[in-house]
């Protein structure tokens, strides 16, 4: 997975596919300092991190953060920023669970289509209202995804009454959340996985792909030569919102019920990881297996924390000094390349 630029130059925007960059080293060096960090949890916690259940439970923990980061990630390479997030996650965890709680006994196979599906509805329905406050309105996508933030929570907690939804059918725990492949491999983590490839294929190999870096490079330049940037801008959230979806549904799958007062930091940790992964903020430059490899760390430190003993809240202190050290060195390196 490589990190994927577009020149600003108009002439260069319809050129096969977007301009490489070469392997991604900020990508490789994150991908090594999470080895390094897992590590050095195993040994703090004399190996007791590095059992096959802890692994599993990590690569399950991670699923959504990988999700998250990636939608971000894609968000972020046109130039734009949604921290509502974690409340479309809630939301969509609470739709599908509201349903299938009222559905009663149903096939496994129906249980986890109509679940899956209501969950992608929400994420794409969400994140499709925020590309529509930033294109038909104008609103700026950080304050009009702050202001959808209240609105989604709100709505979350007059659906619930405040408390979360029960009777989900264990089926979807079983047949989903909890279900490991070959009996080794989690199949959240799988299909984090899976999602994540996808959109490198996207964004490396798709006209499509070329013409989000493009809007993200140089918006003005991008119309000019001809790209319908509402139009890519709209798709990105909406990709980006069915990759929400799943991390909602996979949320209500691993537990059997919904977390309404949780998630209230996942938008920080999925921005922060696909940053640190090279994924620049401002938009044209992406970096899928950054983004990743970011979000892992995030995960690792939530884990190995409290493995060893430490209220998980560090992990908010971590993630935010190496986010802004990420940014710092991100942004020493663009001035670098200017002068």
């Amino acid at each position: 997975m490589t990190t994927t630029a577009v020149s600003t130059d108009t002439t260069s925007v319809f050129r096969q596919r977007s301009k490489l960059q070469g392997i991604d080293r900020a990508a490789w060096i994150i991908l090594a300092v999470d080895i390094a960090v897992i590590l050095a949890f195993g040994a703090a916690s004399k190996w007791v991190f590095l059992r096959p259940e802890n692994l599993q439970a990590l690569a399950i923990n991670s699923s959504q953060v990988v999700l998250l980061a990636t939608a971000v990630a894609l968000i972020l390479s046109i130039g734009e920023i949604d921290i509502s997030l974690g409340a479309v996650v809630v939301g969509a965890s609470v739709v599908s669970g509201l349903v299938l709680s009222a559905m009663g006994d149903i096939s496994v196979g129906l249980v986890l289509l109509i679940g899956l599906g209501l969950s992608l509805l929400v994420g794409v329905a969400c994140l499709a209202l925020n590309a529509g406050i930033l294109l038909v309105l104008k609103v700026n996508s950080f304050i009009g995804t702050l202001a959808t933030l209240g609105i989604f929570t709100g709505t979350v907690y007059v659906l619930t009454n405040g408390s979360n939804v029960t009777g989900v059918p264990i089926s979807v725990q079983q047949a989903f959340g909890s279900f490991k492949v070959f009996g080794a491999i989690p199949l959240p983590a799988l299909v984090a996985v899976v999602v994540a490839v996808l959109v490198w294929y996207v964004v490396r190999y798709t006209k499509f792909g070329t013409h989000v870096i493009a809007a993200g490079s140089n918006r003005d330049a991008s119309v000019r030569a001809g790209v319908r940037t509402n139009t890519v801008i709209l798709l990105t959230f909406v990709i980006a919102g069915a990759i929400v979806g799943i991390a909602g549904f996979i949320d209500l799958s691993r537990f059997g019920t919904t977390d309404i007062a949780g998630h209230q930091t996942d938008a920080l940790s999925a921005i922060a990881g696909a940053v640190i992964g090279g994924t620049r903020l401002s938009g044209g430059r992406i970096s899928v297996l950054g983004a990743v490899s970011g979000a892992l760390l995030a995960s690792i430190l939530q884990t190995g924390l409290v493995v060893i003993g430490l209220p998980a809240f560090y992990q908010l202190i971590a993630i935010g000094i190496v986010l802004i050290i990420a940014v710092a060195i991100g942004q020493r390196r663009r001035s670098n390349r200017l002068t």
